[in-house]
């Protein structure tokens, strides 16, 4: 493109990418105006905001291959996935709690449920941590402990109902 093309396509990627805060070709199409327009310095801005969404997405991508190959049986594979991507990123969320369910295909109970709880841990109010409740209840009751199996549905049950919207608020 032409200088004058990388001036007008400029604020068109930079409102898409702020409509779209994941949309990565838009933030990355920015950083390139911005490059080729010799505003370094805004074009890094850019560039470290695509390279953000790519990272997520690679995260997404690999947890979501992990969970295709433990759904095929092959957890050992899917862990060590997994165990290579929480060395980069080891306060993930979700990518523990996908490494703590396929723990539990393999009958690993405890780690799991150590992996569990370094989720609530880490995201009290996430998705993932309702899950890792629900999910180390079960791991308890396997593992016959069953206070603590209880217990943790009786969490994820209340807290279910702590997040429901309020008569009106829908």
């Amino acid at each position: 493109l032409a200088v004058a093309q990388h001036r007008e396509a400029l604020p068109i990627f930079q409102a898409l990418a702020n409509l779209d805060p994941s949309n990565f070709d838009a933030a990355h199409s920015a950083g390139l105006c911005l490059s080729a327009l010799r505003q370094h310095d805004e074009a890094l801005v850019w560039f470290e905001r695509a390279g953000q969404i790519a990272i997520t997405e690679l995260i997404c991508a690999t947890c979501n291959r992990a969970i295709s190959l433990g759904e095929m049986g092959q957890s050992e594979i899917a862990i060590r996935i997994l165990n290579d991507l929480l060395r980069l990123h080891p306060d993930h969320p979700q990518a523990l709690y996908n490494r703590a369910m396929l723990m539990m295909q393999i009958d690993e109970y405890e780690k799991a449920i150590e992996q569990f709880n370094r989720v609530i841990e880490l995201d009290p109010e996430g998705l993932s941590s309702g899950d890792s409740l629900y999910a180390k209840g079960f791991a308890n009751l396997l593992l016959g402990h069953y206070i603590e199996g209880f217990q943790g549905f009786e969490r994820r049950y209340k807290a279910s109902f702590d997040h429901q919207p309020e008569h009106g608020d829908e």
